[in-house]
């Protein structure tokens, strides 16, 4: 079972649940995502879209608690239900948005469109690696 959520940290969660996605200069960006000077100088050093938009876009779940530590699977299970979210909202959107997860500093999602990849392609769930 889940431990008891602190007030910041579950509000931190809702907030980070409802995924919304603005464009800026071609880059599919999270809400979040909004200071256009860096969002800018990242362009002038890569036109690697996809890189940038997973780079701008990611998500330490780490940094969503509040001054309060969590065990391990209860940031596994934010990231679970996270995922989850992000999956749905942007599967909506366009099927061609990729979410992945890895680890980082802890869980850690992010998200690009890839123009390239059919629907189909992009409601699959990713293989994990072995």
């Amino acid at each position: 079972m889940m431990e008891e959520l602190d007030e910041i940290l579950a509000e931190e969660i809702e907030s980070h649940s409802v995924l919304e996605v603005h464009k800026y200069r071609g880059l599919h960006l999270n809400k979040n995502v909004d200071n256009r000077q860096t969002i800018d100088d990242w362009l002038e050093r890569s036109n690697d879209r996809i890189a940038l938009e997973k780079l701008l876009n990611h998500l330490h779940v780490y940094d969503l608690a509040s001054l309060r530590d969590y065990s391990e699977e209860t940031y596994q299970r934010i990231a679970d239900e996270l995922e989850r979210n992000w999956r749905k909202r942007l599967a909506a959107l366009d099927g061609q948005f990729v979410v992945e997860r890895y680890e980082d500093y802890g869980p850690t999602l992010t998200f690009y469109f890839d123009g390239t990849r059919s629907a189909s392609e992009s409601r699959r769930a990713p293989k994990e690696a072995t």
